[in-house]
């Protein structure tokens, strides 16, 4: 049951990205092919491009905190305690990148101010690896709210059985494997 609502939703997510894409919703930096692109950008980005792909980050970024925020709240109100769990990691992640970005982008304005483009650069990459992650964790906060147990957790293996009269590997050595009957020069200087 659920791998066909799982399947239906992604199919939904495909559809929603293929629509902003032709309507040109998308900023036209993020149609390449993700960080790698952003990064070869920058070696020949004009510090007007620079910053308005900083000021889309930015958006983009804080887009995403909002819509993560609001998958937790439609959590928390119906008592899906799991998918709380999985949005809170994910949120908390959002919310640093957006600092981080937004620190970037103030960061990477003053440098360009200062007519230092390999500081501007470093910025640039600083926010283009932000928002590559932010991109990550907003799939993985919309797939904690789809019933295919995308929540984290920890697990618990157990391990049983064995071959008859095998020894427990994982008993108490009975005698110093380290010990090879002499010690070793002294060679360090702080003696």
């Amino acid at each position: 049951m659920a791998l066909p609502r799982m399947k239906a939703r992604t199919a939904q997510l495909v559809a929603a990205a293929l629509v902003a894409l032709s309507l040109g919703t998308v900023p036209a930096l993020a149609q390449d092919s993700g960080v790698s692109g952003d990064l070869e950008r920058t070696a020949t980005a004009t510090p007007q491009e620079k910053l308005q792909y900083a000021a889309d980050a930015v958006e983009e970024l804080k887009g995403a905190v909002e819509s993560a925020q609001k998958l937790m709240d439609e959590a928390r109100k119906n008592g899906e305690t799991d998918q709380v769990e999985c949005l809170g990691e994910r949120l908390s992640q959002l919310k640093a990148l957006s600092q981080v970005t937004e620190a970037a982008e103030g960061s990477m304005r003053e440098a360009l101010e200062q007519g230092n483009q390999e500081r501007a650069s470093h910025e640039m990459r600083k926010i283009a690896v932000a928002l590559s992650k932010a991109r990550q964790l907003s799939l993985e906060a919309q797939a904690c709210t789809d019933d295919s147990g995308a929540a984290s957790g920890n697990t618990t293996v157990t391990a049983e059985g064995g071959f008859e009269g095998e020894e427990d590997e994982t008993d108490q050595l009975t005698e110093d494997v380290l010990d090879q009957g002499y010690d070793p020069p002294n060679v360090s200087p702080f003696n």
